[in-house]
């Protein structure tokens, strides 16, 4: 206890009032002594009993960038004042959004214990669908041959169009195995077209397959047509043949003998 007498000139009432005020905002009791017009001021100290309010956030930060606790002291029976409540709301983490306090602090109500406030981002909510390609006895025009996967995605409540884009269609056609040509996807996948989607992950899958081709099957010889003539009038054959009426023009079908099976020349 610390103990302070003083005497003072002013007048007794404008002493009395100035260190009763001086007190208050010092946490300090006092007892004025009157006697013979001087003031006998007597100060002792008491300990002024305090409640730490802590601030905590999850998933993002503060207004302010930060993300550490934050702590106030306030006078027991006390009240927060706006400046003490720290802003939040604005910057959440990936993949999370706007959330809430546990319990809303406010400049209204009375502190009378230790208090924490937390507040916390709310997670994204996704609607997913992946678009699958896969191509069959070929390969994509880059020279691949596994699955190419698009996921299209948008968060609940939001009225984002799920559609493919033209650079989400991967190319084909170039890149047939042996004995293949150029085919077609089982369903064209479009730029028009809306997907559904749902919280649980929904696959879409489109196939190209590339069709057999009958000229490329090996061991399949392909003659060409006895009834027409090779024979050329360009000039330029001339250095080694000499045209006649009576010269006769000797044709692949000449030297094979060919014979028909199930409606094919073999």
């Amino acid at each position: 206890m610390n103990m302070k007498w003083e005497r003072d000139e002013k007048s007794t009432e404008s002493r009395v009032n100035a260190g009763f005020s001086a007190c208050l905002r010092g946490g300090r009791r006092a007892v004025l002594i009157v006697a013979f017009g001087i003031i006998l001021s007597f100060y002792f100290t008491t300990e002024v009993k305090a409640h730490t309010v802590t601030f905590k956030v999850v998933n993002g930060n503060w207004n302010d960038n930060t993300n550490g606790d934050r702590s106030e002291d306030v006078a027991d029976g006390g009240k927060l004042t706006a400046n003490q409540i720290p802003l939040v709301g604005l910057k959440p983490d990936s993949d999370f959004k706007k959330g809430k306090w546990d319990t809303t602090p406010n400049i209204a109500t009375s502190i009378t214990e230790d208090k924490t406030y937390t507040y916390t981002y709310a997670p994204k909510v996704w609607l997913t669908v992946n678009i699958i390609f896969r191509v069959q006895n070929g390969s994509w025009n880059d020279g691949t041959n596994t699955d190419k996967t698009k996921t299209l995605s948008r968060e609940v409540n939001d009225d984002q169009l799920l559609m493919l884009e033209t650079g989400d269609i991967p190319g084909v056609g170039s890149n047939p195995d042996i004995g293949y040509k150029a085919g077609a996807w089982d369903t064209a996948p479009r730029t028009d077209m809306v997907f559904e989607a749902s919280a649980e992950s929904q696959n879409h899958t489109y196939t190209y397959t590339y069709v057999v081709d009958p000229a490329a099957t090996t061991g399949q010889i392909t003659p060409p047509d006895p009834e027409v003539d090779t024979s050329s009038d360009d000039d330029s054959h001339d250095n080694t043949h000499e045209k006649s009426s009576n010269h006769k023009v000797t044709t692949p079908a000449d030297e094979y003998d060919y014979a028909e099976v199930d409606g094919k020349i073999v």
